[in-house]
């Protein structure tokens, strides 16, 4: 029998306008330089030591020791298939999403393999010290070297498909390729400071973090680039954006810059760890970013969501059961507000199921959520309202 619903209004409570970063525990002490995800649920953190794997999105992690050093990038070209680089001159590969890896040798070489990037599961590229290029089309059973015309060394390389990609480094140096790495035609970057990460948000719009607060922005696929006002002179050694506006670059000492108009300004934000410490990746996963950094460190912007227990009564809104198992239903009798989509939300502030509804009664199934406090986010075509859904199986 539907019975109506006490509604519990949840507001996600923010100490300011800004971001709140807190701490994901970590289970390795060491310094973590690189994260990536194969989707929204697993992910690799790579270390000095170690590799750490999460399976829940990035709220938990665990650390199995490997005998390569310092894992320094990640490329993920399938489901299943992915690579790493390491300090050691080592490619790893995996077949089945990182339960196990295979250590490849790109031509033996005494430098460092510091990026990889695969734009299919057979074809990809590995830079590092001295500007060493190299390529693999057999998925990294062999490879051959490209010329790259540099002796300094390669910081970063990305390939939009197996022919167009270009790759960065000390001294302002930028390649860039059409044709597969046969030849690298040099792009002015207008500096001679180091530049370490590079972030395409479309094949047109991309960004690169460098030294002395460097950030240059390109709209034309890299061909050009324009130095940015980052208003910091400490090295910033990551970027990412989750869409052409929005996005964070961090580096040394605990660094953390945030835009909101596609780096126009930037705004500086306390990550919540010592200054001591540099930020050495970031990712935008799950409608959160994710960071890591030295001494183990592991951060996110998502919320911690606290609850306003004052209830009040809405008698048009039926949500039903409540506590449930493996399902609920919304009937909402108001005909004039239609129910758009509702967002399942767990209690760290990361929605974890989104359904669009199609009429005013709709049941949603829950049996792949765990035990647990959600919050339900209903909107419809004139407001939107948060109530609570209790879990037990």
């Amino acid at each position: 029998m539907k019975t109506k619903l006490l509604l519990v209004l949840f507001l996600i409570v923010l100490q300011n306008s800004h971001a709140q970063w807190r701490k994901i525990t970590s289970p390795y002490a060491g310094n973590l330089w690189a994260i990536k995800f194969f989707d929204k649920d697993n992910g690799f953190i790579g270390a000095n030591t170690a590799i750490l794997k999460t399976t829940d999105g990035g709220n938990t992690w665990t650390s199995k020791s490997i005998t390569n050093f310092s894992i320094n990038s990640f490329s993920f070209p399938s489901a299943t298939v992915g690579y790493y680089g390491c300090n050691n001159n080592i490619v790893a590969k995996t077949t089945d999403m990182g339960a196990n890896w295979t250590n490849q040798n790109p031509n033996a070489s005494p430098y460092a393999i510091l990026s990889v990037s695969f734009p299919s599961v057979n074809t990809g590229y590995a830079v590092g010290g001295a500007g060493t290029i190299r390529k693999t089309v057999d998925g990294g059973a062999t490879w051959t070297s490209q010329t790259s015309g540099l002796t300094t060394g390669l910081q970063e390389v990305y390939f939009f498909d197996a022919n167009n990609g270009i790759c960065i480094g000390d001294s302002g140096k930028i390649k860039k390729t059409s044709n597969g790495g046969a030849t690298w035609n040099t792009i002015a970057s207008g500096t001679s400071e180091k530049l370490y990460d590079i972030y395409f948000v479309d094949t047109n719009t991309g960004f690169i973090a460098g030294g002395t607060g460097t950030i240059l922005k390109t709209t034309n696929g890299g061909q050009t680039w324009t130095a940015l006002t980052s208003g910091t002179t400490n090295w910033l050694y990551t970027i990412c954006f989750k869409d052409a506006l929005t996005g964070y670059a961090g580096g040394a000492n605990a660094t953390l810059l945030k835009t909101i108009n596609g780096g126009v300004t930037w705004t500086a934000e306390a990550s919540g760890i010592s200054t001591v410490k540099s930020l050495n990746d970031i990712i935008y996963i799950n409608n959160r970013f994710i960071a890591v950094a030295d001494q183990g460190e592991i951060i996110t912007d998502a919320p911690t969501l606290s609850i306003d227990e004052s209830s009040k009564e809405d008698s048009s809104l039926i949500m039903y059961p409540n506590p449930t198992s493996d399902s609920f239903s919304i009937d909402y009798q108001n005909n004039k507000n239609l129910i758009l989509k509702i967002n399942i939300i767990n209690i760290n502030g990361i929605i974890v199921k989104s359904k669009k509804l199609d009429n005013n009664q709709q049941t949603i199934d829950i049996k792949d959520l765990s035990n647990g406090v959600y919050i339900v986010e209903i909107k419809t075509d004139k407001f939107s309202t948060r109530n609570k859904l209790i879990i037990k199986k």
